[in-house]
């Protein structure tokens, strides 16, 4: 069974952790996508890490997007997504 000290197994439930996952949040380019696919009738709140060992905490309720950044000089990366 599960137990696994790594990536998500996509046997295990990881292909839906990481779907999800892609729909709050996608790094690539340099650049944080927030919420790129997350519908708006939906409240969340989470928190992801990123490259270089920075994380993004976010909370969409009621339709208001919070978020903060580990690394603030990372904070130029940000794109708002979808809001």
């Amino acid at each position: 069974g599960p137990g696994h000290d790594y990536t998500p197994d996509h046997n295990w439930g990881g292909s839906g952790m990481s779907g999800l996952q892609e729909m709050l949040l996608q790094n690539f380019g340099g650049k944080i996508y927030l919420l790129p696919a997350w519908p708006k009738n939906l409240d969340v709140s989470f928190k992801l890490w990123v490259e270089n060992k920075t994380f993004v905490e976010a909370s969409y309720i009621g339709g208001k997007l919070t978020y903060k950044i580990s690394d603030p000089e990372r904070e130029k990366d940000i794109v708002l997504c979808g809001i």
